[in-house]
């Protein structure tokens, strides 16, 4: 901590540089589901009008946040919701998301495809490796639905990919 609250016993972090999802609480072993670390720094840079969350060089382990979903379009790990913008994931060289069995989702899905559509904008991913685990996933029930490594959705704006390794996902 940087700074000193008014309130006895009360810590502000004074920052404007990446923040880590470490201090979200995600641990990185490849096995602790740190899908509810990755949403919540997501909301939070949300608030604080964008910014960068860094991902150091370990596997993260992510479920799927939406699992009572009936639809394959609402099923997903990490998620960029309509407002989520102007924020970038960017990792270390050795850092990678990992889809945990049975988490049948969209591991990383910016926007959304229904009816009525969300759109993000200004969004970049970077450095990472992304790891569908395919083999340990089921099929969606609706055929001509898949699971990506990640998805963009209609109308979403100014999204940058890049230096990605995106593999064993249902689909491409």
């Amino acid at each position: 901590a940087t700074a000193i609250a008014d309130t006895v016993g009360c810590w502000v972090r004074l920052y404007d540089e990446a923040v880590n999802i470490l201090w979200f609480q995600a641990v990185g072993d490849g096995v602790t589901d740190d899908v509810d670390s990755f949403n919540v720094a997501i909301d939070i840079l949300t608030v604080l009008g964008g910014g960068v969350l860094f991902v150091p060089a370990k596997t993260f382990a992510v479920g799927n946040s939406n699992p009572g979903a009936v639809s394959t379009y609402d099923r997903w790990a990490i998620k960029f919701s309509t407002g989520n913008d102007n924020i970038e994931i960017r990792g270390a060289k050795g850092s990678k998301i990992f889809l945990l069995a049975a988490a049948n989702a969209v591991t990383i899905m910016i926007g959304k495809l229904t009816s009525t559509y969300e759109s993000v904008h200004n969004i970049k991913i970077s450095g990472l490796e992304i790891d569908g685990n395919r083999t340990n996933q089921d099929a969606p029930l609706d055929t001509t639905k898949h699971y990506a490594g990640i998805q963009v959705c209609h109308n979403s704006t100014r999204i940058i990919l890049e230096d990605l390794y995106i593999h064993d996902c249902q689909y491409y």
